[in-house]
């Protein structure tokens, strides 16, 4: 059987196809469209009245001239299928606490917000329907709000209109203009909580100085807004050319190194070389899945804001909180260490090359798993979400580029063991595997320390 790496085996020469010309064409455009979208996202910004909105549910409002607001959730009685799924994870998982449910947000339901506002001030963000009628029980519900009616107390509201979908922060929130006779449904034992909002509320916040920006005392509902249809799916259109792009632009890098001096990489790189079936096997499946998951994202905004914020909590305060310090800290590197130990150390030796060493194709598994949730939660939905992905999509394909080396290397072993079997040359067919091994153990870990830099720099210098 020849090897990988024997300078005896002629390298196969990559296909027009695989030409580099081609990976910059296609990551051009796929940046340049991702920006698109995010100027086509601030042009449409502009005709939007309330776009500096900011909506605190409780704490005490950090500047005079605010509104004040009364925000309870909705009873997950509204919600029979929601309710009888937590009541299962209870019964059958009684180790999980109360706030392992919240994290992981099954019990994650609307907000009414009662907002001491006259009916009239809510025509401008009025998008369809019509305003309340004072006095009766009905309110405003924004664009992902699932109920056209629901209990609150003993009493029945009515969604007689619907928010503007570019409004900030209430896309999963009803509104409800104040009426005195509404004021005893939001009393302390219902669970309400006191809080206001400010409808040029981000001017004002950017004015403070920065360590008063966090506005200590007051939780900040993100004033994100649901990206327009045509943003999302553009931008999940780029993202597509931008990884295509890279793919190419990197495996044609390696093909061509692969006949080179390349030291302890060369192993990996012939296996790039002789073996592109494979290889475009492992990039067609593990990207579809990748994109077949964010474009049920944007499908599904309710339920990938609910992975979201499962993955928020664990950058603020979970098993990723150390990620989000790193982040805090503003420091490059020691940000792109914390990164680069993450991706590289548990995300690629540990849970794929490792455990692929003992069974088969386990690390193609874990990564299936894993382009499918992070596709899902990096869906384009929210505003601002382009113009972090006009940079971002870099280290995404940096990135997820080397998993999918890593995965093809974990399908590649057990063909070239079978093989060696097969040939009656199975000790010779496990050195070259174990070389390979360790080839591609080196090849993603420079990728990923590649990433990881840019990734931090990135993220520490936009934010």
């Amino acid at each position: 059987m020849s090897s990988p790496q024997s300078n005896s085996s002629p390298l196969r020469r990559p296909k027009r196809l695989a030409d580099p010309a081609l990976g910059f064409i296609l990551l051009a455009l796929g940046v340049a469209l991702t920006a698109g979208m995010g100027a086509l996202e601030s042009w449409q910004d502009k005709d939007n009245p309330w776009a500096d909105l900011i909506l605190s549910p409780d704490g005490e409002a950090p500047w005079a001239e605010t509104t004040a607001v009364s925000a309870r959730n909705i009873d997950e009685r509204n919600f029979p299928a929601q309710e009888a799924l937590a009541k299962k994870v209870r019964e059958h998982y009684p180790e999980i606490s109360d706030e392992e449910i919240t994290s992981f947000s099954l019990d994650l339901t609307e907000r009414i917000l009662f907002v001491d506002m006259p009916v009239v001030d809510f025509a401008p963000i009025l998008g369809s329907g019509r305003l309340p009628t004072p006095g009766e029980y009905e309110v405003l519900a924004g664009i992902h709000c699932r109920l056209n009616e629901f209990k609150l107390g003993n009493r029945t509201f009515h969604v007689v209109g619907r928010i503007r979908r570019d409004l900030p922060g209430v896309s999963f929130a009803y509104l409800l203009p104040y009426e005195i006779n509404m004021r005893r449904l939001f009393q302390s034992d219902t669970g309400t909580t006191n809080g206001w909002l400010d409808i040029e509320g981000r001017s004002k916040l950017l004015a403070l100085p920065p360590e008063e920006q966090d506005l200590e005392g007051s939780t900040l509902i993100a004033p994100i807004a649901p990206a327009p249809p045509v943003v999302s799916w553009g931008v999940l259109l780029g993202l597509v050319l931008v990884a295509v792009g890279g793919a190419v632009l990197q495996v044609r890098l390696f093909m061509a190194l692969a006949g080179r001096a390349v030291g302890p990489l060369r192993p990996i790189m012939s296996a790039v070389a002789n073996y592109p079936f494979l290889l475009s096997l492992a990039h067609i499946g593990l990207y579809g899945l990748f994109f077949m998951a964010m474009a049920a994202g944007i499908r599904s905004p309710v339920d990938q804001s609910r992975l979201q914020n499962f993955v928020q909590q664990q950058l603020e305060d979970g098993e990723l909180s150390h990620m989000g310090d790193a982040l805090k800290s503003g420091e490059i590197l020691p940000t792109a260490w914390v990164i680069f130990e993450h991706n590289y150390g548990i995300g690629t030796l540990a849970t794929v090359l490792l455990p692929s060493c003992i069974i088969p194709f386990a690390g193609l598994l874990v990564s299936v798993a894993r382009f499918l949730v992070v596709g899902f939660v990096m869906a384009p939905v929210g505003t601002g979400t382009a113009s972090v992905y006009t940079y971002h999509s870099i280290t995404l394909t940096l990135e997820l580029e080397a998993y999918v080396i890593a995965v093809f290397l974990v399908c590649l072993i057990p063909i070239l063991l079978v093989r060696g079997i097969v040939q009656g040359q199975f000790s010779s067919s496990v050195g070259e595997s174990a070389r390979a091994m360790a080839s591609c153990a080196l090849l993603t870990g420079i990728m990923l320390a590649i990433a990881a830099l840019y990734e931090a720099a990135t993220l520490i210098s936009f934010h």
